[in-house]
């Protein structure tokens, strides 16, 4: 957990929210590989970037909201 009260959500536990057919908001997303991107999801579907599928990831395991000015 950091200063603010954020930590990684198991994306077996909890997805970011979405409305149907609709990408939710960007969060910052761990894969399998370690690796760190910033994507949307719809559902349970991650989105799948040049950067994702070139590091060599299968999956995103957790995720972390990111804070908008706007919230």
């Amino acid at each position: 957990m950091d200063d603010n009260g954020n930590q990684w959500i198991n994306v077996e536990h909890r997805l970011p929210e979405s409305k149907e057919g609709m990408w939710s908001k960007e969060v910052i997303a761990l894969t399998d590989t370690g690796d760190v991107f910033k994507l949307s999801c719809m559902g349970s579907y991650w989105q799948r970037t040049k950067a994702f599928i070139d590091s060599g990831a299968s999956k995103v395991t957790h995720w972390m909201p990111l804070n908008y000015p706007d919230d």
